[in-house]
């Protein structure tokens, strides 16, 4: 139980890479009382973060009850980066005709 205990997400690890990482190494855990799992698991959160954040308004029970909340929370974190990237690759500067001869064009700003 103190190696899950001591497991910290990183900075720069996804919330799916570090359950991902946190799952394996409880499974080498032998005789792992979930519910105190599910408790190590939320504590070791980056703090502030959508899936910290939504764990400590809804305390999962167990392991089961955070891999189930989790998964609500990866699909909503994945469908805002669809959207950023959707809406990065839809953003385009509109061209603007060229201005008629001996007017000048107002300045954008």
């Amino acid at each position: 139980m103190r190696d899950l205990d001591r497991l910290e997400q990183a900075a720069d690890e996804s919330p799916r890479e570090y359950l991902s990482r946190f799952l394996e190494v409880m499974s080498l855990v032998h005789n792992a009382d979930s519910v105190q799992v599910a408790g190590s698991f939320v504590r070791s959160l980056q703090p502030g973060t959508m899936l910290s954040d939504y764990l400590l308004l809804n305390l999962p029970y167990d392991m089961a009850d955070v891999q189930a909340k989790s998964e609500g929370v990866f699909r909503v974190l994945e469908s805002r980066q669809k959207a950023l990237k959707t809406s990065a690759a839809g953003t385009t500067t509109p061209i603007q005709p060229p201005a008629p001869q001996g007017m000048k064009r107002p300045s954008p700003g």
